[in-house]
């Protein structure tokens, strides 16, 4: 009989703390509202007609669960290290309970996850939201709740679940999957084999280690998390840069009162990041192949793997640029500097109004002293075209940042760009990231596919890349029938449909 294999591949599921076990009640912080449609999607591929006959591997490949979202703290558990209204640290214990929470608050998604494992393989790939399943306890959480699950369904038990953990990538079979946050400074770690930083302020050394923040990361957890308590979703408007532009228009007064409280513990966390995370985890990269990931390529080739990928944002800051950085990253001399800022374009603005004066103002003031020395100063002086160039200048300057932020942070070309790098290294047939949210399929100039499984999350955002709602509910299908493969980027359809091939447009 001819062997037939099938790779389910998705991304950036961000499951997070769900529904309330007790009330029903969705967290605001949920950003996977599609457990039934997930369920659907696995049932379809392993009980349909065509199907029925495959033996599957699921990619989790990476941001599978969004433990930076999970906010909820233990009654009872005294022993795992809180931070405020933040909830628990990301240390090893403290992560296991975060991973119990999201089950709870995903109870079909990981019903149809324990069905699906009783017969097919899972992979979970890591990612930035998901790094602390560098964790055994993590890890051992959702076996033994997919074991536990198991045993509840028709099934029956099974002692031996094919699971496995893969914190950097997995590559078999001529198919590389990474999720690519390594690739983006603003989320990249220091390390993917070994996520953790030591922790000053633990109780005991045993409890010392906790996960690196990267940038993007502090932002979820000091911001994203506060204002979706008012706002769900409000961190799915991408990119983030967006998302500032949105917060302060819509929510003007809590824009100003989040830099007063919230903001300030964000630029602490930022601080003491910049300032040096203390002894970041030093899991060397081995020199045998056996015991890196889990992989079958030489050293060498890991070692120019490495080479690709971006050196955390905070971390790359030296010099002249750490030293103005941390300055601005305290909370009363950014307020200070903005408000200059602003004060100076008011003043800007008044000046090359200020020949209109005679016209705006009323006949009995127009005629006193300081209204007419205004207006001839302003007539006589440089001083409306100083501060025209000004105002010229600062729009230029904050355009440039913005946009070479833009540039950073969208990391869609960037994952190209290594994607293409990664296939003259290793040479495989098929290379499937995530990370940006944005589904692409693209053609190496070597011959291999390099495909972005997109998101299985809602997203608000402007670009042309996709047809709006092709950007939710993205899988790759990959198939292999006596040992030919086809690929196809897929939408699922939802409940009682099936799946469909993605409409992209060329950009």
């Amino acid at each position: 009989m001819t062997e037939r294999r099938g790779f389910l591949i998705v991304s950036d599921l961000h499951l997070s703390e769900g529904r309330d076990p007790q009330t029903g009640w969705i967290s605001p912080r949920e950003d996977f509202l599609f457990d039934d449609d997930f369920a659907d999607f696995l049932e379809f591929h392993t009980s349909a007609g065509a199907w029925v006959d495959y033996r599957w591997t699921l990619i989790l490949a990476g941001d599978f669960v969004d433990f930076l979202q999970v906010t909820d703290e233990p009654d009872d558990r005294a022993d795992l290290v809180r931070e405020g209204d933040y909830g628990l640290v990301a240390g090893p214990g403290e992560s296991a309970w975060k991973m119990e929470r999201i089950m709870a608050g995903h109870p079909a998604f990981f019903k149809a996850l324990s069905r699906f494992a009783a017969r097919h393989r899972i992979i979970f790939v890591s990612g930035n939201h998901d790094a602390e399943l560098f964790y055994p306890e993590a890890r051992e959480a959702i076996i033994s709740g997919l074991k536990e699950l198991s045993e509840e369904s028709q099934e029956g038990p099974r002692k031996n679940l094919d699971i496995e953990f893969r914190p950097w990538f997995w590559f078999q079979e001529d198919i590389y999957v990474e999720h690519g946050h390594q690739y983006d400074s603003f989320n990249s770690l220091p390390s993917p084999l070994d996520p953790t930083q030591i922790r000053s302020s633990a109780p005991a050394a045993e409890e010392a280690k906790s996960i690196y923040f990267s940038l993007g990361s502090i932002f979820v957890r000091y911001l994203f998390n506060r204002v979706e308590t008012s706002s769900p979703f409000a961190d799915n408007i991408k990119p983030p840069t967006r998302f500032i532009g949105w917060f302060v228009r819509h929510h003007p007064l809590r824009a100003i009162s989040f830099m007063f409280t919230d903001g300030g513990k964000m630029l602490d966390a930022i601080r003491r990041q910049t300032a040096g995370p203390a002894e970041a985890g030093t899991t060397p990269i081995q020199e045998t192949s056996e015991t890196i990931d889990g992989h079958d390529c030489g050293a060498d080739f890991i070692q120019q793997l490495r080479h690709l990928q971006k050196t955390p944002f905070l971390i790359q800051l030296k010099g002249i640029r750490k030293g103005i950085f941390l300055l601005l990253a305290r909370k009363w001399v950014l307020l200070g500097a903005l408000l200059i800022l602003l004060v100076l374009n008011l003043a800007s603005l008044a000046a090359l109004l200020s020949p209109l004066w005679a016209l705006l103002v009323p006949a009995e003031l127009a005629e006193t002293e300081i209204i007419e020395q205004t207006v001839r100063w302003a007539r006589d002086s440089q001083a409306p075209l100083l501060f025209f160039l000004f105002q010229a200048a600062s729009w230029v300057i904050f355009n440039l940042v913005l946009l070479q932020y833009r540039k950073r942070h969208d990391c869609s070309g960037d994952l190209r760009a290594r994607a293409a790098e990664i296939s003259k290294i290793l040479h495989p047939e098929y290379i499937v990231m995530g990370h940006c949210h944005r589904p692409d399929l693209q053609r190496l100039s070597s011959g291999c596919h390099y495909v972005n499984t997109g998101t299985w999350t809602k997203i608000f955002s402007h670009e042309s890349a996709a047809v709006r709602e092709e950007k939710e509910l993205i899988y790759t299908r990959i198939i292999s029938v006596a040992g030919e493969k086809t690929m196809d980027l897929m939408k699922w359809q939802g409940k009682g449909g099936t799946g469909r091939r993605v409409n992209l447009i060329i950009s």
